[in-house]
């Protein structure tokens, strides 16, 4: 992905900067695999429980994959309109049509869910922002936060959701 963004004309500062933005949700889903995944091989003992070596391997790859999906969803939304990236990855999908599946519905479901990405973040970042408005910058409360925000983003859309800034809890 490094070697491909000069080709795009973007430059470096304007992708990476996704990274800054989505820097709690990457780390969340680093911490919460390495503290809830098991293994067989004990690293080091912590206050908060054991870090297992698979536990590890396991957030590295949570958290890099959400890096990699917003920086590439960055890249694709500078880039392309959504029509040339269906189009792109309805290309790229032949095989499921030569196995009976609607290549055309996925290739739709994919470029949206990627060109909506950016939108997304921004929306995930305010809810954050505001349940973290006025609090400490500690741990435990973010913590509490990461559990406000999967509540917010999980919740049932028929539902009205609690508006974050009155979700706070204690």
């Amino acid at each position: 992905l490094m070697l491909f963004i000069p080709t795009t004309g973007i430059g470096y500062a304007r992708v990476l900067r996704v990274v800054k933005k989505i820097a709690v949700i990457a780390l969340s889903a680093f911490l919460l695999p390495l503290y809830f995944n098991a293994g067989s091989h004990v690293l080091v003992d912590t206050p908060l429980g054991p870090l297992h070596q698979e536990a590890l391997v396991s957030a590295y790859v949570y958290g890099s994959r959400i890096l990699l999906l917003a920086l590439i969803s960055n890249v694709v939304a500078q880039t392309t309109t959504a029509g040339a990236f269906t189009r792109g990855v309805r290309v790229w999908l032949w095989p499921l049509g030569a196995v009976g599946l609607d290549r055309d519905a996925v290739a739709d479901t994919l470029a949206s869910a990627l060109t909506a990405l950016p939108a997304a973040w921004v929306e995930i970042r305010s809810v954050l922002t505001a349940l973290l408005a006025g609090r400490r910058k500690d741990p435990r409360t973010l913590a509490g936060v990461v559990v406000q925000l999967f509540c917010y983003l999980f919740a049932d859309p028929v539902a009205p959701a609690p508006h974050p800034r009155n979700a706070k809890s204690r």
